[in-house]
């Protein structure tokens, strides 16, 4: 259970990080990598 559990972490943060990079303005950029940030 501990192990999906960390998976389902590690699948959500990469999303995220794949959002992030694909931020069209530095802006958004900004505010994608704070919410990143904040999962770590």
């Amino acid at each position: 259970m501990q192990r999906k559990k960390k998976m389902l972490e590690t699948d959500i943060f990469m999303a995220k990080f794949d959002e992030t990079v694909d931020s069209t303005t530095e802006d958004k950029f900004e505010e994608r990598r704070a919410g990143l940030h904040r999962l770590n």
